[in-house]
């Protein structure tokens, strides 16, 4: 039989280095995430459901945040500890000795990192108030980097690249998004910041859904705030929902279900939203400890016909898998 909607696998490291596991992302039937505690990266093998773990030899790596794999075909993560951007190959024998950093005068507090389709890397600065690129295929990629910076950017955090190639970031310091065009004749001309909106709370983290709008989790009031960004003016499109139960929403994903699923770290639990469904019964919950604790970062595997997604707990130091369909192995 399938696994039920809602079924919670927990996935621990005997050894104990799991430490405030916060980014999370799958590639190639593979789980990985960042020890921002510890300064490790892990990785959870699907097949046997291990979790190993592995530090920087030149012990470079500093409060690694967010992890995305590249084009190059390593997996690239933020050091925003020591203002460093780190890449790991994942089909090593030991990925611990492939772990390479790289840094320069402007990267400055890297905190969120996304791949465009053009196979570009972006990620946010938090400490130049930049938003950034490189491209990973040189054998320095370093030396391809660009940051742009404008009034606009205000506390880069959480950052997102939409189906067309567009930046979007959450502005940490104003409760304000930002957006940039990189095929724009001057990309730095292209920025522009959308909001605040003080009574729909702090914007924190992205997903898009199938008809291609953006949702972005909030905080203070909690809930989910969603727009269309391909319109003329994004902002006429917005929408806000929210619920009772709702605490400090975090990280968000689309499931293949088609509604939006989050990890709430305050409250312990993995909740879904389906936008579709009128009133509270679109709102569900699941989870508590020690299944669901401090929950951070939530994605879905590679495969679409997986009806499952993963999160790291944060203060519970393990790796959870929630079944979001019930079309996921049998």
């Amino acid at each position: 039989m399938c696994p039920s909607v809602g079924q919670i696998d927990v996935f621990q490291d005997p050894t104990g280095m799991v430490d405030a596991p916060s980014g999370i992302i799958v590639v190639d039937s593979d789980v990985w995430f960042t020890c921002i505690a510890n300064s490790r990266i892990g990785r959870v093998r699907m097949e046997s459901g291990s979790v190993e773990t592995f530090a920087d030899p030149a012990d470079l790596v500093r409060l690694p945040a967010n992890i995305f794999p590249g084009v190059d075909g390593r997996v690239w993560f933020t050091c925003l500890g020591s203002d460093r951007l780190g890449s790991v190959d994942p089909t090593a024998p030991d990925p611990a000795l492939t772990i390479m950093t790289h840094t320069h005068p402007d990267l400055k507090k890297p905190v969120a990192l996304k791949s465009s389709p053009d196979g570009c890397l972006w990620f946010s600065l938090r400490g130049s108030d930049g938003i950034g690129s490189i491209d990973p295929r040189p054998a320095d990629p370093i030396s391809t980097l660009r940051v742009l910076h404008s009034s606009l950017v205000a506390g880069p955090a959480a950052l997102f690249v939409d189906s067309g190639g567009k930046v979007w970031w959450v502005n940490a310091d104003n409760g304000t998004i930002g957006f940039l065009d990189p095929a724009a004749e001057r990309p730095v001309d292209s920025i522009i910041s959308l909001g605040p909106w003080p009574e729909f709370g702090s914007p924190r983290a992205w997903a898009v859904d199938p008809a291609g709008w953006l949702w972005v989790t909030t905080q203070d009031h909690p809930g989910l705030l969603t727009f269309d960004p391909a319109a003329p003016d994004p902002t006429t499109t917005v929408r806000w929902v929210t619920n009772e139960r709702l605490e400090t929403p975090d990280g968000v994903w689309c499931g293949v279900d088609g509604a939006l699923w989050f990890a709430d770290t305050s409250a312990n639990a993995i909740g879904r939203h389906d936008p579709r469904v009128p009133g509270p019964s679109s709102w569900q919950f699941f989870g508590g400890p020690p299944d669901v604790d401090g929950p951070f970062d939530i994605k879905a595997g590679d495969d679409p016909t997986d009806g499952s997604l993963w999160f790291t707990n944060k203060s519970g130091n393990t790796i959870g898998r929630i079944q979001a369909t019930n079309t996921g192995p049998g």
